[in-house]
């Protein structure tokens, strides 16, 4: 009969092939929930649609190989066998997208009359292409503790083992791919290495495989040992149950401790990827050292009911140190930037990603010791180890898609994050007491006497710091009279809105801790949001149908609806709470929303330009700033491509373009992409604001019909600026022609543009946060500015 290799190096590659996959796992969820972003859109469903397909096709997976693992001799031989399939498939998505976007494009047309055929879509879409190779992850679990779990003593040390090595596999995965993969090479590159790689291991795993055999070992129970069995009975469905619930908890907490630290630590791609990274690092730590524990307890389900006790004092005690951190970030930045000498933008990475360690490493590492404790609790003989993994791993992961999506939509919308802090807080404790209470009643009275009074005293622990923990993570900044006023706070499934006002009466609005409109209604004497709106309004001839991408806090669309002779204004905003709190600015905007010109659609800006077959006179996008984690695909090549495609032709488009926290090479990148898909571009400076206006034609602006488009502006709308705003201040604020700006552009040999591929923007600027960089970049643009105007203007208005 054959045996186990005994050699050590070759179960140490095979180990090494597992921590591998979590590598590879975790880039490819990253660039699905990319791809299918950027086919059907952002919005809130859409990714909870991804992830929740992803985690099916896991749960599936383990559930189904669970039901003949333990019947299979070369588990090695399967296991690499999945790996491959699931590099061919990969491969596959992007090839499979581009297939079903003709469909995609009937559908999208019924998006108002048949809401619930559009989403079946969605979700059918990515079924269709995750589901198998998500089923062939979750398929690897159990065929690895099939090979290497021998007796049933080892069963939690090898699962929490395998467990550990494919979490850290996942949190070096997030890494890599945020910081490294993704930055330097882009999706589609990334997508052929990591394929490449999985099918390596896979087929080396093959080949180990062909004389890897498991012996059928004899029957053993554990009745007469010291380590209890569960009783299947009443014990096992317990198991599932606790383990289902923590599962659900553990990631409704994931979603809510998102929504919460990236208010305070910006919505960059560099934040996520550190708080997911420092998540992974605690299930791989606490996993890895339950596994070597869990074999010697006597009693391994009341560890697990223990275990739901203690996590849930962490969650706890993580939510007050959760009220500390924004104070730790404005104190560390300096001294981390002094300590490892890097400028402001690299120390604020630095500082998130050790406050993110301080809050987020105790109750993950708890987290992460769940699994191997209920798989050593719910296994009976070593005969069935690889149904039992693959059954407690599917109900955990069933808890998980279901905690995912309360989580989201309504645990936040309807408790807000501070209050959905210690709601699953209590879940835990909840699912601990319970689970002791049913433990208590199965088991009779007798040696529990000193569980029973610690578990008390761990309940009482954990009730009095969740009260202490229920605080309020608005994410403002206190002015020297004091915190503003709220107006309006809603934690939505997609976002964390909020509207301030200071004890001036200005005005600011919030998305997910990020000013995106500030200052108000100051701003409207100052110009510089309304120069944005009324610009490409003023350029044109006569402009009849208006797409505004981005909302905001509806000036231009404001502005839009009341120029003269405009008759429709579109208005597409992802965001329904930012429409909701559109009643704080209705003094500001003129209650925009009640003009009847105005038709709000929410949607996906990409999305709606992409499958729209609407043509507009002026189109304008106004992204908040690239650092912010998906805002690159709103500066990107195709993107600005779908935008040329459905203007009219002698329509114009605007780009708002940041010159603060962005470095000149950024910067040029921005302008340089832009071009590309408009060569005709002009670039207009005011009031502190930079845009670029796009043209399908060749740049012609007639004097006459600009200054009078100017006297039309003025009559038709209450602006203050406008009222000292001058023909020759307009006609000052261009700063290049088309001329210019490519001569501007070819001063050095850079070449590089942002595309939906490589997402340059996104994933280097916010490196530059916290440069000052606008005076050099305007210092830059300063040789190249206009001087001759008769190319742009017709006749020459310089005259």
């Amino acid at each position: 009969m054959e045996q186990v290799p005994s050699l050590p190096a070759i179960r140490f590659i095979v180990y090494g092939f597992f921590f591998v996959s979590g590598i590879l796992s975790l880039i490819y969820q990253v660039m699905w929930v990319r791809m299918l972003s950027l086919f059907f859109g952002s919005d809130a469903y859409a990714v909870s649609i991804t992830l929740s397909v992803f985690m099916a096709g896991l749960a599936l997976g383990s559930w189904a190989l669970g039901r003949f693992g333990d019947r299979i001799q070369r588990p090695i031989i399967l296991y690499g066998l999945c790996e491959v399939l699931i590099s061919f498939s990969a491969l596959l998505v992007p090839h499979a997208l581009d297939f079903f976007i003709p469909a995609y494009r009937v559908v999208y047309s019924l998006f108002d009359s048949s809401p619930w055929l559009y989403q079946l879509f969605r979700m059918s879409i990515a079924a269709l292409l995750l589901l198998f190779p998500t089923i062939c992850m979750g398929a690897t679990l159990p065929l690895l503790v099939r090979a290497y779990t021998q007796h049933i003593t080892d069963i939690g040390r090898s699962t929490g083992l395998l467990y550990a090595l494919n979490l850290g596999g996942a949190c070096v995965g997030v890494v890599v791919a945020g910081f490294v993969l993704l930055p330097l090479l882009g999706m589609s590159l990334t997508l052929n290495i990591t394929a490449e790689t999985g099918l390596c291991a896979g087929v080396m795993s093959i080949i180990i495989g062909q004389w890897w055999r498991i012996p059928a070992p004899a029957p053993q129970r554990l009745g007469e040992k010291s380590i209890r069995t569960p009783q299947r009975i009443t014990e096992r469905p317990l198991v599932l149950w606790t383990i289902a619930v923590s599962g659900g908890a553990a990631l409704a907490l994931e979603v809510v401790w998102t929504r919460i630290l990236i208010q305070i630590f910006g919505a960059s791609v560099q934040a996520f990827s550190i708080m997911l990274a420092c998540f992974l690092f605690g299930l791989f730590a606490g996993s890895a050292l339950a596994g070597r524990l869990i074999d010697r307890v006597r009693h391994p389900l009341w560890a697990l009911v223990f275990l739901q006790v203690v996590i849930s004092g962490a969650v706890a005690l993580a939510a007050l140190f959760d009220t500390l951190v924004p104070a730790g970030i404005v104190h560390f930045i300096p001294i981390f930037g002094n300590i490892f000498h890097v400028v402001p933008g690299v120390a604020s990475i630095l500082v998130k990603f050790f406050l993110s360690v301080v809050v987020i490493i105790l109750p993950a590492a708890l987290l992460g010791a769940t699994f191997p404790v209920a798989v050593r609790a719910f296994t009976d003989t070593v005969e069935e180890r690889s149904s039992a993994v693959g059954t407690v791993y599917a109900a955990n992961t069933v808890g998980a898609i279901l905690g995912a999506l309360v989580g989201g939509f309504v645990l936040l919308p309807v408790a807000g994050a501070a209050q959905s802090m210690t709601g699953i807080a209590l879940a835990f404790l909840l699912n601990g007491f319970l689970g002791g209470v049913l433990l208590i009643a199965t088991s009779g009275a007798g040696a529990i006497s000193r569980k029973l009074v610690l578990t008390f005293w761990c309940v009482c622990v954990c009730i009095v710091l969740m009260t202490v923990s229920a605080a309020d993570y608005v994410n403002h900044t206190d002015t020297a009279s004091g915190p503003p006023r709220i107006l309006y706070d809603k934690d939505g499934a997609l976002s964390t809105v909020e509207v301030t006002q200071d004890v001036s009466g200005e005005k600011n609005l919030l998305i997910n801790g990020t000013e995106v409109a500030y200052g108000f209604p100051d701003q409207l004497h100052d110009g510089g949001f309304l120069f944005n709106s009324l610009l490409p309004l003023m350029l044109q001839m006569q402009p009849v149908h208006v797409a505004v991408l981005g909302y905001g806090i509806g000036l231009t669309a404001e502005a839009a609806a009341l120029y003269p002779g405009v008759e429709s204004v579109r208005v597409i905003e992802l965001n329904p709470d930012v429409i909701a709190a559109q009643t704080a600015f209705a003094d500001i905007n003129g209650n925009v929303l009640e003009n009847p010109k105005v038709h709000v659609r929410i949607d996906d800006a990409r999305d709606f330009m992409s499958m729209t077959t609407e043509t507009f006179d002026m189109i304008t996008t106004d992204p908040v700033h690239p650092d912010v984690a998906g805002e690159g695909y709103l500066y990107s090549k195709e993107y600005y491509q779908s935008i040329r495609a459905h203007l009219n032709a002698s329509g114009a488009a605007l780009q708002w373009v940041p010159v603060h926290n962005i470095s000149p090479a950024s910067f040029d990148v921005a302008v340089r992409t832009f071009v590309d898909v408009f060569p005709d571009t002009t670039v207009w400076y005011e009031f502190g604001q930079l845009v670029l206006v796009g043209t399908k034609q060749p740049a012609a602006i007639d004097c006459t019909m600009l200054r009078e488009n100017l006297e039309k502006a003025v009559r038709s709308t209450h602006y203050p600026f406008l009222e000292q705003f001058t023909y020759p201040q307009l006609l000052s604020s261009l700063v290049m022609g088309p001329d210019e700006v490519k001569t501007y552009l070819a001063r050095n040999s850079g070449t590089l543009i942002n595309t939906d591929d490589n997402l340059y923007l996104e994933y280097h600027t916010p490196f530059e946060s916290g440069d000052n960089d606008s005076e050099e970049i305007l210092h830059n643009l300063a040789p190249y500015a206009i001087k001759n105007t008769s190319p742009v203007f017709n006749p020459d208005c310089s005259s």
